[in-house]
């Protein structure tokens, strides 16, 4: 298998872009040889071809499912979600006071 030319290596910063991860986690992997980390022109790089392996899969929905719709969030008393729910907490609130 043939090796990508140093020169075309990316970057931690770009390696932890492709790989949606931190630089911090780059460097673990590095420390667990799941990538080759290499000095460059003062730079530190990344082995391409461990970049592409430790990539996650894309996921695709398999064919004839949908997607499944959330529920709509039900306003409670404990937590209203409009300033009416606020309101209408306040006067709970009001009238229990007045009761006790």
């Amino acid at each position: 298998m043939s090796q990508a030319p140093m020169e075309t290596w990316p970057t931690v910063d770009e390696a932890a872009a492709r790989l949606e991860t931190s630089r911090r986690t780059i460097f673990r992997y590095g420390t667990a040889q799941e990538i080759e980390i290499r000095k460059r022109a003062g730079k530190t790089v990344c082995n391409p071809t461990d970049i592409e392996r430790l990539k996650p899969a894309t996921h695709i929905m398999p064919e004839g499912t949908r997607a499944v719709a959330l529920a709509k969030p039900q306003s409670s008393a404990a937590a209203p979600a409009t300033s009416n729910g606020w309101a209408a907490m306040l006067q709970v609130i009001d009238r229990f006071i007045q009761e006790t």
